[in-house]
């Protein structure tokens, strides 16, 4: 099986998935995990990115990325992303999270990667943007509510920052409302907001949780009034 790598690493992630009461599941796991570690060890992208995460997942940091930034090597630009999410959160070595993030952004266009690069040079940086934009156009939605900020708060470009807003809107992701609530000021602050329902799904129970969200902008604008 060794000779068809796609079955190996395809075999290794439905058994992962299996359930784990499961004993003859189980004793085929073990078997398919030996399988993908030697085929790791031949260079093969796909399976030192399964391996990484195995590693990651049983807290083996350091071995996890090692195999990630190999599998970045072997062209899985998502190894370079993960290898430097770990120098970055573990190792707190900033410098050669962004070294790695960049190589997967500039050499193999990984919007993963672009998205941790952008977050790390931060907003000032004259980079910023080119590589915010690609992760957010490669539809990472936190990518586009970042972008959305970035254009209102840096640009005072408010129509590009509504625009960017309404892509991460209908993300089906954690940023999705707290960007509803950014098009809901702009659309207010024009006088507009009768068109937000054109823009995003509008529904009544999703614009409740949105309500919440701007309920507690509201308190910590008024906190840092009174503390000011």
């Amino acid at each position: 099986m060794l000779s068809d790598p796609y079955a190996v690493v395809t075999q290794y992630q439905i058994l992962c998935a299996a359930p784990k009461n499961d004993r003859i599941l189980a004793l085929e796991l073990h078997d398919s995990l030996h399988r993908l570690k030697v085929l790791a060890s031949t260079g093969c992208g796909l399976a030192l990115y399964e391996v990484a995460k195995y590693l990651e997942e049983r807290g083996k940091y350091q071995e996890a990325k090692i195999a990630y930034i190999e599998a970045g090597d072997a062209g899985i630009a998502n190894g370079y992303a993960h290898g430097g999410r770990i120098y970055n959160a573990i190792d707190k070595d900033k410098k050669q999270a962004e070294a790695i993030w960049r190589i997967g952004a500039e050499k193999l266009d990984n919007p993963r990667c672009c998205s941790y690069l952008a977050n790390v040079l931060r907003e000032k940086h004259p980079e910023y943007e080119k590589f915010m934009t690609k992760a957010a156009a490669s539809g990472i939605p936190n990518a586009a509510y970042n972008l959305g900020n970035f254009y209102c708060h840096y640009k005072n470009d408010l129509e590009m920052g509504k625009e960017w807003f309404v892509v991460a809107a209908v993300a089906d992701d954690a940023a999705a409302d707290w960007a509803v609530a950014n098009l809901k000021s702009i659309l207010r602050g024009q006088k507009r907001l009768g068109e937000i329902s054109s823009l995003i799904n509008a529904a009544p129970d999703r614009m409740a949780k949105v309500e919440k969200l701007e309920e507690q902008l509201d308190h910590v604008g008024k906190v840092k009034k009174q503390g000011s």
